[in-house]
């Protein structure tokens, strides 16, 4: 639209159209030059871009600014993108933000499953094309669009989740004495039939780290989680 005074209006500036909406975004990656490229790119679209290049200063931003998206790199510095992401959920819930995870490292499947369980929406392995990340985040433009993506899929993985970490404890009996729940609680889940609570799932995500080191220094291979070190700040 053309104004009066033959202005452009600013949705034309931006290059979007009046019923699509501008989104806050903080982007977290301690790869700087990576960060610019993507802030400048999400900017260009009209979107408000936060940056920043640690796990502490990610939480502080994200308390900040309640963004609608929060792109995050799994290896951050002062802490672990996993961490940053259990600590959002459980203080904002599933709703919001949109978490992006970012890895050129974690890579397995067992990582992607921890990525569904500690709250990302979706994950993308470094090197990814930046226009891809647009596309993740281009249906919360819409208006009183919620963020629901992702959830479903989360709620698959906690089958699956649950049968790792009873593996790597030695059976489901000594899963059910870590969560502090009843074996046919975890039997149930096992099956597939309903999900944790928010209490037992942080347990669930303590156990898959601790459990995950101790693996990885008594093995020299396999499919097994593997962790940077958790923040300095601990997580709720």
């Amino acid at each position: 639209m053309v104004g009066n005074d033959g202005q452009q209006s600013p949705d034309q500036k931006l290059g979007t159209s009046p019923a699509e909406r501008s989104l806050r975004i903080v982007i977290a990656d301690d790869d700087r030059d990576a960060v610019l490229t993507l802030q400048m790119l999400l900017r260009h679209d009209g979107h408000e871009v936060h940056p920043v290049y640690d796990a502490k200063e990610a939480l502080d931003q994200v308390l900040r600014h309640d963004p609608d998206v929060l792109v995050l790199d799994i290896a951050l510095g002062r802490g672990s993108g996993f961490e940053v992401a259990k600590t959002v959920r459980a203080r904002h819930g599933e709703a919001r933000p949109m978490i992006i995870g970012l890895s050129g490292v974690y890579k397995k499947s067992s990582d992607r499953i921890l990525a569904d369980i500690t709250g990302f929406n979706h994950y993308l392995v470094k090197p990814y094309d930046p226009n891809a990340l647009v596309a993740l985040v281009a249906p919360l433009r819409q208006p009183r669009r919620r963020v629901e993506d992702g959830v479903e899929q989360r709620e698959q993985t906690y089958r699956a989740a649950l049968a790792h970490a009873a593996g790597l404890l030695g059976g489901a009996r000594k899963l059910s004495d870590r969560l502090q729940v009843p074996m046919s609680e975890l039997t149930r889940w096992l099956a597939g039939q309903g999900k944790p609570s928010i209490g037992v799932f942080l347990r669930l995500v303590d156990v898959l780290i601790e459990e995950g080191k101790k693996s990885r220094l008594g093995r020299a291979a396999g499919d097994i989680i593997a962790f940077p070190s958790p923040p300095e700040t601990p997580g709720s």
